[in-house]
């Protein structure tokens, strides 16, 4: 009997040793297929964000090719031509493809403050009537348009409302000021009293171009006309934004015979009835299930009568 008894507990820690083995196999099965699971799934978000981005990367290339179709019919860029209209969506390869092309030159460029270094005061009015004009006080737009001066020029001299080296020099982490033009619109959040809410209200109205550019007057907005053509106020800006819309401003002798007043003295920005300078967006999305989107944004150059050529693009 006891030899039995030994015999069928040895059976039953078989059985028992089988049932684990079978129990540890089975969760290593269904380990590996999770994981198989989520490699896939990886590899599928992999191909679908390369599929959104390949197609950004394509309307980016198809907007230089309409500027580039533009300048060989018109000299004279305005709202209305073909670049200017959104690109409805489109489908393309299972995804959703959306554009827009912005001229640059309608906004008041940031960069108009420096002269090889040093501060243009009269386009530091300009900038600071701008920022007045959007609704900040006249002691913080002061304060802001200082702190940008510094910023950009190239000597350490604070001016009387700005921050020179030693303010930003003292922070954590430091940092010392550009000391040259500033390269985009995001450098802003690095100066004294600029917040995101702040730069995203100026985004309509300034740019960040390289060297001094001027404001097409057939693209700006009726604030931005008002800070750089002196004895204008808002309604007559207003006024000129709808006369352009039934006829847009043929050259700048145009532009000031329509001003509601003759005679107004010319202001300190250049001004031009073309652009050179503009920001295309692309956005691709995959459809469902993953979804993925690629947002690309690009600056282009557009020589006159040429192919506009890529100066930076940045993935949002």
């Amino acid at each position: 009997m006891p030899r039995a008894e030994n015999g069928r507990s040895q059976r039953g820690a078989a059985i028992i040793t089988a049932l684990l083995v079978t129990a540890l196999a089975a969760a290593l099965a269904a380990s590996l297929l999770v994981d198989m699971d989520d490699w896939l799934e990886h590899v599928a978000l992999s191909r679908d964000k390369a599929v959104s981005r390949a197609l950004a990367y394509s309307a980016i290339d198809y907007a230089r090719a309409v500027l580039a179709d533009d300048a060989r019919h018109s000299a004279v860029d305005t709202t209305d031509e073909p670049w200017s209209r959104v690109l409805p969506p489109i489908t393309a390869e299972n995804s959703e493809l959306q554009g827009r092309i912005f001229d640059l030159q309608g906004h008041w460029n940031l960069n108009n403050l420096s002269r090889s270094g040093v501060i243009d005061e009269t386009a530091l009015a300009v900038y600071r009537q701008l920022l007045i004009i959007l609704g900040t006080p006249p002691e913080t737009a002061e304060q802001l348009a200082e702190a940008l001066a510094d910023w950009i020029d190239s000597d350490d001299s604070r001016r009387a409302a700005g921050a020179e080296n030693a303010y930003y020099l003292a922070l954590d982490p430091p940092y010392p000021t550009a000391g040259h033009e500033l390269d985009q619109l995001s450098n802003l959040l690095r100066i004294k009293g600029y917040t995101p809410a702040l730069v995203d209200r100026l985004s309509p109205y300034v740019a960040v171009l390289p060297g001094r550019q001027p404001v097409n007057v057939n693209t700006a907005a009726a604030e931005v006309l008002l800070a750089i053509q002196p004895g204008l106020d808002l309604a007559s800006a207003r006024q000129l934004v709808l006369s352009r819309q039934a006829a847009y401003f043929r050259d700048i002798a145009d532009f000031r015979n329509r001003l509601p007043t003759r005679n107004l003295p010319e202001g300190a920005t250049p001004l031009t009835v073309s652009s050179s300078y503009f920001l295309a967006s692309a956005s691709a999305r995959t459809n469902p299930p993953s979804g993925v989107q690629s947002r690309l944004l690009a600056l282009l150059h557009r020589p006159t009568g040429g192919r506009p050529s890529l100066l930076w693009m940045s993935e949002q």
